[in-house]
């Protein structure tokens, strides 16, 4: 009866250890998205690895992450010097960001190493490392022997506590390491300018007929949400007014300013809205019928317009802007061919423009 109960607790020990199951946690994912050039982007994936977070860099952001993912990080020259970090497994990449760090200026190492402390210390609660399993200590049987009874005796008077000695105290943290002072707050992203320079081609319409022309402009930005643009236009294509007297081409130069305010910027992507003022000058060449005199007539005037100016980022500074505008001017001038008013130039005019736009960030 000994040996089989012998057997049966041997035997129980081996099955509750053979059944014991090694769980590794997953180690947590970080998607980094920057350029293959970029200085900045291989410093912040240097900062993730020493915490211990897995990362991926990548050159495009995705919409498919890869499994464990806790945040994407997109490393941006848009708008200004920054990183955007969206959390969760599958952030979706046309949302806000999580949290916003600006970078004034990489080619200072001051603010190029504080920028990516702060990102570092946004995943620190994120970045715990898988504990080691070790494995677990073999069966050990052993028969012990109660000791002899020892004759009763009163309980001994407690002694007293020893003397607290002065000294200083240090306190290790779970993993053996000094506990780190909280990490501080993000600074605020300051806003931040940028110039640049735009070429696009535009179709004008209205009471004058359709015509043709381009738009050169520089484009002054203080602050991302405000943008100053002087532009010159020239003509390519005349607005035509025909008559039984002839036909009169009108050509439509302007110079103006127009601002803009930026009403939304998601990722990619943005809208302003804004106006300005043009001054225009209108060139009408005259071909007549037979019997008639032609005569090539020049006027100027101004006009205000409003308009809405969508932008989107194609690669690096370049932008693709299409715009519509819708104006009036302030003395629009008439077609008159043998005394008779046969067009009205400028009541109204709407402009549709495509526009490449390249900025860039001082």
């Amino acid at each position: 009866m000994k040996r089989s109960g012998l057997a049966f607790g041997l035997t129980m020990a081996l099955t509750a250890t053979s059944g014991r199951a090694e769980e590794v946690p997953a180690e947590p994912v970080v998607v980094l998205v920057y350029g293959a050039t970029d200085e900045f982007g291989l410093r912040l994936e240097a900062e993730l690895r020493s915490i211990g977070v897995k990362v991926e860099p990548r050159r495009h952001a995705a919409r498919t992450q890869p499994p464990g993912t806790i945040a994407v990080v997109t490393v941006s020259r848009r708008g200004g010097r920054r990183v955007e970090i969206r959390m969760g497994g599958h952030p979706s990449m046309q949302g806000e960001a999580d949290l916003v760090v600006s970078v004034d200026d990489v080619s200072d190492p001051l603010g190029s190493i504080q920028a990516a402390e702060r990102v570092r210390a946004a995943f620190e609660p994120l970045a715990l490392r898988p504990p080691s399993v070790e494995p677990a200590p073999e069966p050990v049987f052993e028969i012990v022997t109660p000791p002899p009874a020892l004759p009763s005796s009163p309980p001994p008077w407690p002694s007293p506590p020893p003397p607290a000695s002065p000294g200083i105290v240090i306190e290790l943290g779970v993993d053996g390491r000094l506990p780190r002072w909280p990490a501080p707050p993000p600074l605020p992203s300051r806003e931040g300018g940028a110039f640049g320079l735009s070429a696009g081609l535009g179709a004008m319409f209205g009471s004058q007929g359709p015509s043709m022309e381009t738009t050169l402009s520089f484009v002054a930005a203080p602050v991302r949400w405000f943008r100053v643009e002087p532009f010159v236009t020239v003509p390519l294509l005349p607005s035509v007014f025909e008559d039984d007297a002839g036909v009169a081409e009108v050509y439509a130069g302007a110079l103006g300013v127009r601002v803009g305010f930026t009403v939304l910027e998601v990722s990619f992507f943005s809208l302003a809205l804004g106006g300005g003022v043009e001054a225009l000058w209108l060139r009408a060449v005259g071909e007549p019928a037979a019997g008639y005199v032609g005569t090539t007539e020049d006027a100027f005037t101004g006009a205000v317009f409003a308009d809405l100016s969508p932008r989107f980022a194609v690669l690096g500074p370049l932008s693709l802007v299409p715009r519509a505008t819708l104006g009036v001017a302030l003395a629009p001038a008439d077609v008159v061919f043998d005394g008779e008013t046969v067009g009205v130039w400028g009541m109204p005019f709407g402009d549709l423009n495509l526009a490449i736009e390249a900025t860039w960030s001082p």
